[in-house]
Formats: structure tokens, sequence, C-alpha cells
């Protein structure tokens, strides 16, 4: 039962819609060139990452390994005891020492600490744990928030968090304190300050104070992106605003959120695209189609995959076998299985080669050649060849590789600063990294 549960939260996920991200930079030219000669009179004094973690490194207290797992939060971190004849497992939360211990705190042993962890990050104040079979919640340092007493509960969204009792929901503020009563049969989470609850089968709306601005009256309705949420009347869907008024009469067989100001629509076997006014931008016409990002959308006709601008424009012929979105000006395509990717244009900035590609990050898309992952650049420049079994994203200038088992990090060049040796790698949080070797354990601090 409680497999099935948590995988649930796992794979549970709301789409958010991203801000949109505006940066203006403006220098007058003496002003930059000031600034650019102390950046260069700065760097030459400060210490390189290398030299930082060179200086890390000597500076390791490794200890004789307690727990079955260490879990690094970033501010502490989380040893796990686990124990196949009961039915908790112990957290330890302890400083960057190891030794110290903050607070202690039991949970199910069928719950999946390391996964809710990475998933969740522990980003927030405060995350459910349950024991018991009832969900409490508890902060980074293992404090108890709020006891364990429902039968479900859900991380915290916009300041509220969903929870379950007696097969019915409502919502917490971080003190614990009910600020929405239990009463509806499910609900999600909020998102742009309301949040989708059901009643007897039909959803509505409900504000952070519980008030029902619109009422339960659909058959579905997911949460609001860019001030408009789909719903679902009479097995065909619409729009409305915060208000309750329908911008978009229900008259889609399906249709998904709006994304830099465009919504998805189906029409029989049909895609196209509307505005916020319901004006069909682009009529349906393509087999399938995806949300719009950076300005283009893919789109697949004849089975094959291509591109289209916000006025329907076929940008990039359909002749991809698989495409990925945009990112940083550039997309991942697949042409005879093999991987390359494209600018805007449709010019193959690197040609396809890769047995699989991801999206560009920070200048940087992690490749696969031959069973081995690698780093390039946009020019396609290999700046990590292909050699390892397993490589993380960059974080800090960091990333994660993995080979025969063995955990290390390189840099944005390929530089192996810490050699792949040890059995264990944590990802980088707050400047820490615990390494495990053996039946040793220690911290490495980036100052």
């Amino acid at each position: 039962m409680y497999c099935s549960k948590y995988q649930k939260k796992r794979n549970e996920r709301q789409n958010f819609c991203p801000n949109n991200k505006t940066v203006i930079i403006f220098f007058a030219i003496t002003i930059l060139s000031s600034f650019i000669l102390q950046t260069k009179s700065a760097s030459a004094d400060s210490p390189s990452l290398a030299e930082k973690i060179e200086k890390a490194k000597k500076n390791i207290v490794w200890i004789d390994k307690k727990y079955d797992t260490y879990l690094n939060l970033g501010e502490t971190i989380v040893g796990v005891l686990k124990d196949e004849n009961i039915k908790h497992v112990r957290l330890d939360f302890m400083d960057n020492n190891l030794k110290t211990i903050i607070n202690y705190k039991y949970a199910d042993k069928e719950f999946l600490i390391s996964d809710f962890i990475d998933d969740w990050g522990f980003l927030q104040d405060s995350v459910p744990v349950p024991k018991d079979n009832k969900y409490g919640y508890i902060d980074k340092t293992g404090k108890e928030i709020v006891k364990p007493k429902y039968d479900d509960a859900y991380e915290f969204s916009e300041g509220l968090a969903r929870v379950q009792k007696d097969d019915k929901w409502g919502f917490i503020d971080k003190t614990g304190k009910e600020i929405i009563s239990l009463k509806y049969d499910y609900e999600l989470d909020f998102s742009e300050g309301l949040a989708a609850v059901q009643k007897d089968n039909k959803w509505g709306f409900v504000d952070k104070t519980g008030k029902e601005i619109i009422k339960p009256m659909y058959e579905r309705a997911p949460n609001f992106c860019e001030g408009l949420a789909r719903v679902q009347k009479d097995y065909k869907w619409g729009f409305i605003d915060k208000t309750g008024k329908e911008i978009v009469t229900p008259k889609y067989d399906y249709a998904f959120d709006f994304s830099e100001g465009l919504a998805t629509v189906q029409k029989g076997d049909k895609w196209g695209f509307i505005d916020k006014t319901g004006k069909e931008i682009i009529k349906p016409q393509y087999q399938i189609t995806s949300s719009f990002s950076e300005g283009l959308a893919a789109i697949q006709k004849n089975e094959k995959w291509g591109f289209i601008d916000k006025t329907g424009k076929e940008v990039i012929g359909a002749k991809y076998e698989i495409v990925h979105e945009f990112s940083e000006g550039f997309a991942a395509i697949s042409v005879n299985k093999k991987y390359g990717f494209i600018d805007k244009t449709g010019k193959e900035i690197i040609s396809p080669k890769y047995y699989f590609a991801y999206e560009f990050s920070d200048g940087l898309a992690k490749v696969q050649k031959d069973e081995k992952w690698g780093f390039v650049n946009k020019n396609g420049k290999e700046i990590v060849p292909p050699k390892y079994d397993f490589v993380d994203k960059f974080s800090k200038g960091l990333a994660r590789v993995m080979n025969d088992y063995k955990y290390g990090f390189i840099d944005e060049n390929g530089k192996e600063i810490i050699k792949p040796i040890y059995d264990k790698a944590s990802e980088l949080k707050n400047n820490m990294i615990i390494l495990e070797k053996g039946n040793k354990v220690g911290v490495l601090i980036i100052k």
C-alpha cells in the first residue's frame, strides 16, 4: 500500500507556469571598463575553484560510517538507519561535522526518503513525513513543525499545504493551522493564488482564505496558468479566468495550459493553437504539437517533426524523427536514430552523431556516444569527451561524474577536480559534498 502511495507522490506533478524573465543590462562605457578592470584585479587575487577544492580535500575529516545512507540537505546532513525487522527508519539530522546530532525522527520504513529528497530537494522550510501511517511535517533540521495526524499530506505551495484526514481534504499553513477546513473530496496545490478543489465530483476554485471564488461545477479543472485555467464541461474543454468567466467556451476535445500566450487545443484528431481571447491563431491541423518554447513549437506531420512560429509559419520543415524543445536557442533533433542540434533557422549546428542528447543548460549539453556521456558546447566542441558512465548537470561550475561505479567531479573545462574514486558522492549543495569510500565518510566544504 505504501509503495503505491509514495510512488504516486513522486509521479504527481502540477504544471506551474514559468515566469517570464526580462533582463535589461545597461552600463556606460567608462563604468563597464572600470568594472572589468576591478574584476580582473580581484580575480587575480582570488583562488580558483580547483584551488578551493584542493584546500577543502585536505581539510576533510574521515570517520567510520554509522548510517546506511547519508543525504545532503545543504544546511544539514541526514543519516538514515534501516532495519528490516522494524517498521521505522531513523533519520538523524546532523551538522557538517557528522558528529553532532541536532534532531532525530522516525519515519515509516516504506517512506522513500532518498527519492523524496531527490524530488523535492528539501528546498522548502518543511516537508511531510509519515510515521505509523500518519503524516506530519519537519523542517531541514528535523524539528517537528506539525505532529503526525493526517492520512495524507503534500509539500507546501504558495505558503499552504494540502492535507487529508478521514477522506476529506483541506489546507494548513506552516504553523500547522488549518486555514481551509477539511471538507473537499480532493484538491490540487495553489497556483497563482487559487487552488482547484473537488466536491461531489465537480471541480471549482478557492482562494487562500478558503472562499469559493468559482463554485464546483466542472468535470475537471487543473490549476491556473498565465491567468487562465482549462476546464472540462460536458466532456469538452475551454478556459476560464479568475472570476470564473468562460473566456473560451468548452468546445475542444482536449486542451493544454497556456505557454507564451498560446494554448494547444485538439479538435478530433488534429491539434492547433488559440490565444487568450479564444481565437484560433493556428487551426487544428497537426498530428501532435508541443507547447511554445522560446517562440517556437514542435509539430508532427506525416510522422515527422518540425517547428512553427506563433503565426503558424513552418520555420523548420517536418523532417526529423524526434525533436526536443528549444533551450538557449538550440534544439536537439534526431535523424537516422542519431542526435544533433539545430538553431532557430533550422541550420544544423551540431551534426547528428550522438546516441542521445539533452537540452542546453548554461551553455553546455549532455551527449551520449558509444554508451558513454560527455558535454558539448554550442559550437559543437566536446568540452568533455563522452567517456563517463554517468554525468550530472553542472552546479556552481561542477558536475558529478561516474565511471565503473566510482564518483567524482569535473569542472566546465572537463578537468577532473575530484577524481572518480569514491563509492558515493552527493550533489553539491550549499558548497558541501558528502563523500563515501569503503567504510569511511567525509564532508568536503568549499570555502
